[in-house]
């Protein structure tokens, strides 16, 4: 398995509402563009929460030939336990071609617009009020071998990426199945990840499925989490829509 088929990437963003009045011949005509609401990201009853927090800062990460960089995407304040952090669009400057980011897996994937760009989610942290870190927030779910991770995508248009990929290492056979039908904006995605052995050949079974339909019966929980999550995060951030353990 190469490099950059072990990393991952989580970003996010938002719609901003537009409208024109238009008014001719003595007789007024509204008219309205495409109105779009803006894309909140809601959470409460943290775990793991410091009284110290006080700001909660969405960041998304760009990175253009030699040239790399972080967007602040959205604040928000961190009060009961808790915040509603709106996210903005990610400038069309700092957006990847949908084709780039599946490059290596383009023969396993089919992408219904390859004029489509793409940006995600790096990371949501908390500072206290001396803009200190605090932690990294995530938002996920634990059965009984099978985890579950929402991350945040944007896209400038309605684009669809479907496939499947198989890889083995000698040590785990790993199956990744992608099922994403995205509108411009900003989306939700949600990572499952499925652990299981097999004892006959002596082989660990990794099975992943990214999707924009979240899954049914699980309840997602907030958490603020430690570095040990963000180096997680950092060492695999360029694979898109791969998933870490958290």
């Amino acid at each position: 398995m190469s490099n950059n088929l072990k990393k991952v990437a989580l970003f996010l963003t938002v719609g901003l509402v537009s409208f024109n009045l238009l008014s001719s011949c003595g007789k007024k005509d509204n008219k309205k563009d495409d109105e779009k609401k803006p894309f909140t990201i809601t959470a409460s009853d943290v775990m793991n929460s410091k009284s110290e927090l006080k700001k909660v800062v969405a960041l998304s990460s760009w990175e253009i030939g030699v040239n790399n960089g972080d967007d602040t995407v959205g604040t928000a304040t961190y009060e009961n336990n808790g915040f509603t952090l709106t996210l903005n669009d990610i400038v069309s400057e700092h957006l990847a071609p949908v084709n780039t980011v599946f490059e290596e897996m383009i023969d396993s994937v089919q992408i219904s617009d390859s004029n489509a760009n793409i940006a995600f989610l790096e990371e949501i942290i908390g500072l206290d009020e001396n803009n200190t870190l605090m932690g990294y927030f995530s938002y996920g779910a634990e059965t009984v071998n099978t985890e579950y991770l929402s991350n945040w995508v944007y896209v400038d248009k309605d684009v669809t990426v479907n496939g499947q990929i198989r890889m083995e290492d000698g040590l785990y056979k790993s199956n990744f199945v992608y099922e994403m039908s995205f509108k411009k904006g900003w989306n939700e995605i949600y990572a499952i990840m499925k652990e299981s052995y097999d004892e006959v050949n002596d082989i660990g079974l990794d099975d992943f499925k990214i999707t924009t339909q979240k899954p049914e019966n699980i309840v997602y929980k907030w958490r603020l989490e430690e570095d040990e999550f963000r180096s997680k995060l950092k060492a695999n951030k360029k694979m898109p829509f791969m998933v870490f353990k958290y």
